[in-house]
Formats: C-alpha cells, structure tokens, sequence
C-alpha cells in the first residue's frame, strides 16, 4: 500500500515538475517572438497583423508620424513611411474602436491611389 502512495506522489511530483518546466521554456522562449506593447512616450504600437509563424504587419507611431512595417524572425523592414498629415487615424479611433487593420491597409491602399491619380493629371 505503501509502494503505491509513493509511486502516486512521485508522479505527481514529476508531473508538477514536467509542468513548471514547459511553462519556463515557453515564457522564456516566447519573449524572443513577441512585440512588446508596452506603451513608451514617443512610440507606440498602433496594431499588429500576425501573417504566419513569427511572421507579420505592424503599424507603428513615432511622434507624429506612422510607418508600416514587415516583421519575421530574421529582419523589420519598413514598408510604407505614412505622414500623419495625410493619415489622421486618432480621430478615427476615437470614432471607432472597433476598426480592423485590414481597413487601415485598405484606406491607404485608396488614399494612395487617388494621390497617383492626381499626380498624373
């Protein structure tokens, strides 16, 4: 009887070890991978799109100016430099709270198109 209720603690007390241990390795593992969104005085993340695996969009703001960037595991590389004069979002956000990124890509997508268009006139 005594053999049993050593076997059971035992594996529990593995169990509980196995446990902790992935939760470490995760923690520390998954701070290479994720953006931190923490809120700082000049830059803040203002929405993240994953694309895949350690893949994704980020739009970011910097003072007043917004940027569109590429992130994976290996590099950031800066897709679009959008000036806030032509990109006024706060008032939108204020506005609604509920607005996807899809729609922001979108809305620069026809704002950049009609600047074009207007440019070969």
């Amino acid at each position: 009887m005594f053999d049993s209720i050593g076997v059971v603690f035992k594996t529990f007390f593995a169990t509980v070890l196995v446990l902790w241990f992935a939760y470490w390795f995760v923690k520390k593992m998954g701070k290479g991978f994720m953006i931190s969104q923490r809120m700082t005085k000049h830059i803040k993340l203002v929405e993240y799109l994953p694309m895949g695996q350690e893949k994704g969009i980020a739009l970011i703001k910097i003072q007043e100016e917004y940027y569109l960037i590429g992130i994976s595991s290996n590099s950031i590389t800066l897709l679009k430099e959008l000036s806030g004069d032509n990109y006024n979002w706060d008032n939108e956000e204020e506005e609604n709270v509920n607005t996807n990124f899809s729609d922001l890509l979108e809305k620069v997508k026809v704002r950049d198109l009609i600047k074009r268009r207007k440019k070969d006139e």
